[in-house]
């Protein structure tokens, strides 16, 4: 008797300790917030949609379609039927360009060095891994309101180059999680510059906490390259493109239109 009740508390002993456990397991895999950023370098301009825990991130980089499309414009219109067709070009190329998969989507976890850099080639998708230093922050007195946080200032220093870069956080959102080297601060990053590049990232919108549940863990059936891989598969998807549009092109002169054999 003294053993069966030896048994039955180990078990629920062990059922506590797994329960706990699941329970800080799935904490990291939650997000507990959503921001999206607006990531400017140089003349380009795109979009991170970060999805974030107290620990984790997924961060998808997503093309800016209205500042790809500016550039496709015209300065001027021989009629205003002209440029309404424009127009309405315009917003088809724009349809089709925010209907596209992200471009890259970063995942990471706090006390690991490594940066999951998950990329599409074609119909499948690929890691890499990004182990670039993080930037060394020292946190200062400043303090300003940013879209309604209250925010406090750090000054950093990239690992590499050693460029100056302010930034801006909030410490009443706990969470050191932050895109590409960022990350570190103690509350969530708002506004980050580059002191001497054009490189920035500043906050567009915020849902914290969020509503919505999203899984941020890393997906188990993504395979994990080195970048030499990743740059032979991109070389080879590009000929292959190259070669179904001179086939095409072939075709089309011959007058017999078809379907490429591959």
């Amino acid at each position: 008797m003294l053993f069966h009740n030896m048994n039955t508390l180990t078990m629920r002993f062990l059922f506590i300790i797994l329960f706990v456990s699941s329970a800080c397991f799935a904490q990291t895999k939650t997000a507990i917030g959503r921001i999206v950023y607006e990531n400017t370098s140089g003349k380009t301009i795109d979009f991170l949609d970060m999805w974030f825990s107290g620990n984790a991130y997924k961060c998808s980089r997503n093309l800016n379609a209205d500042a790809i499309l500016k550039g496709g414009m015209k300065s001027s219109y021989n009629s205003i039927e002209d440029s309404l067709a424009d127009v309405k070009k315009m917003e088809i190329r724009k349809q089709a360009l925010t209907q596209m998969p992200s471009v890259q989507t970063y995942y990471a976890e706090l006390g690991k060095k490594e940066t999951y850099n998950v990329v599409r080639v074609g119909e499948s998708s690929y890691a890499i891994i990004d182990s670039t230093p993080f930037v060394k922050w020292e946190v200062q007195n400043d303090t300003q309101t940013i879209s309604g946080l209250l925010c406090q200032k750090a000054a950093g220093t990239t690992a590499v180059s050693k460029t100056k870069i302010t930034a801006w956080f909030a410490p009443s959102i706990p969470t050191s999680i932050a895109p590409f080297t960022l990350r570190g601060l103690p509350g969530l990053l708002v506004e980050a510059s580059y002191d001497t590049q054009p490189v920035s990232v500043r906050m567009l919108s915020l849902d914290y906490p969020v509503k919505e549940r999203q899984d941020i863990s890393f997906p188990s059936d993504i395979s994990i390259i080195t970048i030499s891989e990743l740059r032979q598969k991109q070389a080879k998807r590009s000929q292959d493109l190259r070669n179904m549009s001179e086939h095409y092109k072939n075709q089309i002169k011959e007058g017999q239109p078809g379907v490429l054999n591959h």
